[in-house]
């Protein structure tokens, strides 16, 4: 059989492994797709394997499962990846943005085949596009006249440029890396598809206005991009550096990451259960850890921390039923909002941390130490189907349970609100629930009532601006109530059906209707038809102004 699996014994000699590893690279042209050495030909360099094996407590037959677990962990996210691999062909026209370094490059960058095209910063009106397509706007004697250039070579670049695919600053890079990057990524350029988008979950296409733009916010290469003309996102991929902060900070779950979507995220879980997960960037190197992994402790490798959300790590948690541990050498300011949000509610729930980050091999000693079991944490439900904030609204509830725990900051990046309601002002209109994307309001015609679950609400306010009556909707957010109501629809407002003085049918809310007679009553003034026309269903309207117009034609011949 084909062994999908090289295993290399050296760190661990004495394990028992089945016929799908292969532990000799007797065959140089094989291929593997996981290995636990880079010295074959393998897909996934697993270097975690080696690591666990190296440094763990865990007995010899827990170290011979666990080692088959990590490769499966591999195999697993490899399968159901849903990333793309593109191309774009680049050419080899420089634009060079430079005061005083221009000369040098030119020489050498024309020596190497390259047409550069030198400017000063400060005639640099605006830079857009991409790699191979990138158009720079740059003042010429009065007027912005357009450049075209392939790749920018610019000492010290603006910061909302920083990251860009095809710009490089020779101040970080040096000279020698600078160019050696011109030359690699000239020709056929080769880039990722990070990021899935279901507009139908996005809060931001066809709003009359901007209620929602974290993604935009938060995305440092500019490759999400709103479009005001059309009320559409713009996502270019050939720019995204994959970072996965826009998946995160997603309120609605519109923004998936290809390499690990949710659904692989759910399938890793369960190599977990009751298990300490110490996730790792594939950035860190796990041989620099000098650490050791007391039992029970098994890495969790992810592409980049920064797309893991507050449902990512809920969900872990309650697969676990221990804390998470994450490593990471740059915990972003979006990652940590995330993680005081979920430990703020363990802490009102279970007196204790439910993820540490670390940042250094002694902290995070430490905090092996401190990893103990969440009696009462373990929760899963079937996550198929459902929507972001409908899967985090479900964990949570079981988080809560039946008690009260007060209420806890989600802000500045997360965002879930409440709602506060003038029921007087309120003509149960429901221009409101039509307007939630969500799901948090919802209209029930079988009680005329409008209902209201906190847990799924974003806090955008757009039921608020659609509202057409004013001062009758009021948004209060970035607060989550932790308490049972918080996951149940909650009646916001009721009305009576009013029914019509013809027939008797119930056609509308009676707050409407009472509304509409109040405004148009003065204007018509003493016309008694017109007037009953108010009350009536519109096919006993018609019929009502028929047979006003029979009665007048009536009198006009008498």
């Amino acid at each position: 059989m084909v062994k999908q699996y090289f295993f290399s014994s050296a760190p661990q000699p004495d394990l028992q492994l089945d016929e799908s590893f292969a532990v000799s690279a007797g065959d140089k042209g094989a291929r593997y797709l996981v290995s636990n050495v880079g010295s074959v030909n393998a897909e996934i360099h697993a270097r975690e394997i080696n690591f666990y094996l190296a440094r763990s407590a865990d007995g010899p037959s827990k170290k011979c499962a666990r080692c088959k677990d990590l490769y499966a962990i591999r195999a697993t996210a490899f399968d159901l990846a849903q990333d793309i691999d593109l191309t774009a062909e680049v050419g080899r026209k420089i634009l060079i943005v430079s005061s005083d370094r221009q000369d040098d490059l030119c020489a050498e960058t024309d020596a190497d085949g390259f047409t550069a095209v030198c400017v000063d910063p400060s005639d640099v009106v605006e830079v857009a596009g991409s790699i191979g397509r990138l158009r720079i706007r740059v003042k010429n004697e009065g007027r912005a006249d357009v450049v075209e250039a392939d790749q920018i070579i610019w000492f010290h670049p603006p910061q909302s440029l920083s990251g860009r695919g095809g710009i490089y600053d020779p101040e970080v890079l040096g000279i020698e890396r600078t160019v050696a990057a011109v030359q690699a990524n000239s020709g056929t350029y080769h880039f990722r598809k990070y990021i899935k988008y279901d507009s139908s979950l996005c809060q931001y296409p066809h709003k009359r206005q901007d209620v929602c733009g974290l993604c935009v916010d938060v995305c440092e290469t500019r490759a999400i991009a709103k479009n005001s003309s059309c009320r559409q996102l713009e996502i270019s991929d050939i720019n995204c550096s994959g970072c996965g902060r826009c998946v995160s900070v997603c309120p609605s779950g519109a923004l998936d990451f290809a390499p690990i979507p949710r659904s692989a995220f759910q399938a890793l879980r369960s190599f977990y259960t009751d298990t300490i997960a110490l996730i790792l960037p594939e950035r860190i190197d796990p041989d620099r850890l000098d650490i050791h992994l007391k039992e029970n402790v098994l890495p969790l490798v992810v592409e980049t921390e920064e797309f893991l959300d507050e449902c990512h790590f809920l969900s872990l948690l309650q697969t676990t039923g221990h804390p998470v541990i994450l490593y990471t050498d740059r915990l972003s300011e979006l990652t940590a909002n995330i993680i005081r949000l979920i430990n703020d509610i363990y802490q009102r729930r279970y007196a204790r941390q439910a993820i540490f980050p670390c940042s250094d091999a002694g902290t995070l000693q430490l905090v092996f130490d401190q990893a103990s079991p969440i009696p009462g944490s373990v929760f899963e439900i079937e996550e198929e189907g459902l929507t972001k904030r409908e899967v985090f609204s479900a964990r949570l509830s079981h988080v809560v349970g039946e008690r009260d725990w007060g209420v806890v900051a989600t802000g500045p990046y997360l965002h879930y609100g409440n709602l506060a309601i003038d029921q007087d002002r309120c003509t149960l209109c429901l221009s409101c629930a039509g307007a939630c994307d969500t799901g948090a309001l919802t209209a029930h015609p079988q009680d005329n009532t409008l209902r209201f679950r906190p847990s799924m609400c974003t806090g955008c306010g757009y039921c608020a601006i659609t509202c057409p009556e004013q001062d009758c909707l009021r948004v209060l957010p970035d607060r989550l109530a932790l308490n049972p109501l918080c996951f149940t629809q909650q009646v916001l407002a009721r009305d009576e059906i009013f029914r019509c003085v013809e027939c008797g049918a119930g056609f509308a809310p009676a707050k409407v209707i009472g509304k509409v007679i109040a405004v148009m009553k003065p204007i018509f003034g003493d016309d008694a038809a017109r007037i009953r026309t108010l009350s009536c269903c519109p096919a006993c309207k018609a019929r009502v102004m028929l047979q006003e117009q029979v009665m007048e034609k009536r009198t006009d011949r008498i």
